[in-house]
């Protein structure tokens, strides 16, 4: 019951209201306790076209606001601009700024770097090839 209570508390009354009414709500339409989910589906089912209303109604506004301006002679700065649509205008995909490849470090930077951590880089001695030493068979 604790879980049902804390998925009603994050919608608005109305829509508690409209989830837990006995006539028009789930009560009506199940024949034992709903599920968490039920609620949760339920709740924003009923929800979804509230904040839509809202959505639509501030769009409404900021039309009407703008217009007002445009009748008053008020026009919008470039920055203003900006800030709204964006350096682009709003067309095709923001411009992603290039990163520069890392380079693997030389070995003098490797050297430098293990010596100053103290992590002991001993490079391979490789041994000095005589001419008495038979071929493997490999090129050099």
């Amino acid at each position: 019951m604790a879980a049902i209570t804390a998925v009603l508390a994050r919608f608005p009354r109305d829509v508690i209201t409209a989830i837990t009414h006995p006539v028009t709500g789930l009560p009506s339409k199940k024949d034992w306790l709903p599920t968490v989910k039920e609620v949760f589906e339920a709740g924003h089912e009923i929800y979804a076209p509230i904040l839509e209303n809202e959505a639509r109604l501030k769009r409404i506004k900021e039309q009407v606001e703008m217009r007002e301006r445009e009748e008053r002679g008020e026009r919008p700065t470039m920055a203003q601009l900006k800030a709204k649509y964006g350096d682009n205008w709003g067309i095709g995909e923001p411009e992603k700024p290039i990163e520069p490849k890392a380079q693997a470090p030389s070995i003098d930077q490797l050297r430098h770097h293990y010596a100053h951590y103290d992590l002991g880089l001993k490079p391979k001695e490789y041994p000095q090839k005589s001419e008495e030493e038979p071929s493997s068979g490999l090129p050099d």
